[in-house]
């Protein structure tokens, strides 16, 4: 086996997580795929896989060394097919990881196309509102919501999603409706927060292009985006939350937007991957397509009457 096989190997088994998978998924004796990553590790120096009973999964090194080993694969394949005139097929793995609100509102609705489309591609789909190391955890692109931090990434803003502010219609029975941002601040309000450290993210409104920052009272915090549309929901605060991730919520008027009038701003939508010579086809086309449906995605418009539904 030369050397490119085997790190078609090393990657299979990284990949699944296992020796005995990536033996199914190759085809491949068992026996030979274990020969093949130790060999590889012999080649390289280094230990690149911890071996349990239950789960395999890369070292420190394994984690440096498995970049570098997609991306030789990568550019093998697009070597081979440099003269099939842009016919290659994407084929392997895309893992892409985002927050809640975007997977739920936008790209699991319209997988199934993706699948029809590229049916020899498997997208592993990682849904979580909590930040993800992209190297260490083997991550292929990220789709986040707000300013992100992280200049080693290619970043690219997809779109400006509209913030505003939300409550139920029983919370607003209970409660009141407020009309100014005067009488907002004597609401109580679901608050997110985020990170190890636990920050709260801050509200705050626009006056003539000047960001303002707005204190409520919280009644509570939560770091889950369901959990915070849900506290909103059950009537336990009024919450500032993004367009996207509460279109279900518009359009059956369990939530009321306040105070409409009000420049709430926006947040960014971006996608993220890591810098690096050789993007796989299969991961460029993922992106494609979520970039097509961010393009094409209408803005929600619910109907108005009373108290205006979110929009």
């Amino acid at each position: 086996m030369d050397f490119i096989d085997k790190l078609r190997v090393f990657t299979a088994v990284a990949d699944h997580q296992s020796f005995a998978r990536a033996s199914e998924a190759l085809a491949m004796y068992r026996p030979r795929v274990t020969n093949a990553v130790t060999e590889l590790e012999k080649e390289v120096g280094a230990r690149l896989l911890h071996r349990t009973t239950r789960k395999t999964t890369l070292t420190r090194e394994g984690t440096a060394f498995y970049d570098q080993a997609r991306a030789t694969l990568t550019a093998v394949g697009d070597a081979r097919g440099f003269f099939d005139g842009g016919n290659a097929i994407p084929k392997g793995r895309v893992r892409a990881d985002m927050s809640n609100s975007i997977a739920r509102s936008t790209i699991i609705p319209r997988l199934h196309e993706f699948q029809a489309a590229y049916p020899e591609i498997d997208v592993v789909l990682g849904v979580s509102d909590q930040q993800v190391d992209l190297i260490a955890e083997g991550v292929d692109c990220v789709l986040r919501l707000g300013q992100q931090g992280n200049t080693s990434m290619v970043s690219r803003i997809l779109s400006k999603v509209p913030r505003m502010v939300c409550a139920s219609p029983a919370y607003l029975a209970r409660h009141g409706t407020p009309r100014t941002v005067e009488e907002l601040k004597t609401h109580k309000a679901v608050t997110y927060f985020y990170g190890r450290d636990q920050r709260v993210r801050e509200w705050q409104y626009f006056v003539e292009g000047e960001a303002v920052a707005l204190r409520l009272p919280a009644a509570v915090q939560v770091n889950d985006h369901e959990g915070y549309v849900s506290c909103a929901l059950h009537g336990l605060g009024v919450a500032q939350l993004q367009e996207i991730g509460i279109r279900e919520q518009l359009k059956a008027g369990t939530l009321v937007q306040i105070l409409d009038t009000v420049d709430w701003g926006t947040m960014p939508l971006t996608l993220m991957y890591p810098a690096r010579a050789h993007v796989p086809l299969q991961v460029r086309v993922f992106m494609d397509w979520t970039v097509s449906l961010f393009e094409s995605a209408p803005a929600a418009r619910p109907a108005r009457g009373g108290a205006a539904p979110c929009r």
